[in-house]
C-alpha cells in the first residue's frame, strides 16, 4: 500500500534546481514526452487557467529508490521557461510537492495510476506502460501492443462479456500475471491482423494447448505468403472488413469464437471451420 507523508510534503519555490531535480528523478518506466501536453499547459498559464502543479514522489521500501510519479510535463515547461529567461508568472512560482511511502514497486505503480485519472492528460495506456516498468523484460514492448494484449486477456477472462471498459486495475492485473504470454506474443505476433478478441482466443489456446503447435499455427496465420489450409481461411476471415469489431461486444465474441474454432479444426486435421453460432457456448480449445 502507499501512505501520504505529510511531514515531507508541502509547497516549494520553483527554480532551476527544483525543476531539474524533479525531471532527473527515476521512474518505473517513463511515458513519452508529449509536446502537445506542454503546449496545453502553456496555454493554461497564459490564459489564467493554470492551477498550482502537484508534483509527487514515491519512496519505495522494497528497493530503497525514490520515484517520480507526477509532474513531468509541468516541470519540463517551467524548466524550459527558466532556461529561456522567460519570467515566471507569480502563480507559477510555487508548486505543491507530495511525498508518499510505498511498500512495494506495485504500490508505486498503483500510486502513479491515481494521478490525472479524471482528465485526458494521462491515459490508461500511460498507466499500463508505467506499471510495466516493474518488469525490465517488458521495457522494449510498446504501449499499444501491451494495451491490445491485456485487452485480449481480459476478453478471455470475462468470457467475452466485457470488451472496451477494462479498468486500470484490471489491465494492471492482466499484465502482472501474464508476462510470459506477453513475451511469447512479442515481437513474433506484433501484427495488426491480431486484434484484442483474436489475442484473447490465442491466450485461451496458449493456456491449455501445445505451445509449439500454437506458435506454428499463428505464425502461419500471420504469414502473408505462406498461409494455407485452415490458417489461410482464418487469415482471410480476419482480413475481411465485414468482420471487424467496431467496438461491439457481439463482434468481439464472434472473432474470439471463430479463432478457436479454426485452431480446433487445424489440430483435428479438418478442412473446414465450424461457423459461428451466437446462441451457443463459446468453444473450448483442444490441446
Amino acid at each position: 500500500m502507499f501512505r501520504f507523508n505529510k511531514e515531507e510534503s508541502g509547497y516549494r519555490n520553483v527554480n532551476k534546481k527544483t525543476t531539474a531535480t524533479h525531471l532527473a528523478r527515476k521512474t518505473l518506466r517513463d511515458r513519452k514526452f508529449d509536446p502537445s501536453r506542454m503546449l496545453k499547459l502553456m496555454d493554461d498559464l497564459q490564459s489564467g487557467r493554470w492551477h498550482v502543479p502537484k508534483w509527487a514522489l514515491a519512496k519505495c521500501l522494497e528497493d530503497g529508490e525514490v520515484y517520480r510519479v507526477n509532474g513531468k510535463h509541468s516541470a519540463k515547461l517551467l524548466d524550459r521557461m527558466i532556461d529561456e529567461g522567460i519570467p515566471l508568472p507569480e502563480i507559477a512560482c510555487r508548486i505543491l510537492f507530495e511525498v508518499y511511502q510505498c511498500d512495494t514497486l506495485q504500490d508505486v505503480a498503483d500510486l502513479y495510476a491515481t494521478f490525472d485519472s479524471r482528465i485526458s492528460a494521462r491515459t490508461p495506456g500511460d498507466n499500463l506502460v508505467h506499471r510495466s516498468g516493474m518488469y525490465p523484460e517488458l521495457n522494449h514492448i510498446s504501449q499499444g501492443f501491451m494495451q491490445k494484449v491485456t485487452g485480449g486477456i481480459l476478453i478471455h477472462e470475462t468470457g467475452c462479456t466485457s470488451y472496451t471498459k477494462a479498468s486500470d486495475h484490471q489491465r494492471g492485473g492482466a499484465l502482472d500475471d501474464n508476462r510470459n504470454f506477453i513475451l511469447a506474443m512479442y515481437p513474433a505476433f506484433n501484427d495488426r491482423l491480431l486484434t484484442s478478441p483474436v489475442v484473447g482466443a490465442m491466450y485461451a489456446i496458449w493456456l491449455t494447448s501445445d505451445r509449439a503447435a500454437w506458435h506454428e499455427f499463428f505464425s502461419e496465420v500471420t504469414d502473408q505468403q505462406g498461409a494455407h489450409g485452415i490458417a489461410r481461411k482464418l487469415r482471410e476471415y480476419l482480413l475481411n472488413p465485414g468482420n471487424k469489431t467496431r467496438g461491439r461486444l457481439h463482434d468481439a465474441r464472434k472473432l474470439y469464437s471463430y479463432t478457436i474454432s479454426a485452431w480446433n479444426s487445424w489440430r483435428r486435421g479438418r478442412q473446414n471451420i465450424s461457423p459461428y453460432q451466437p446462441d451457443e457456448a463459446l468453444p473450448e480449445p483442444v490441446r
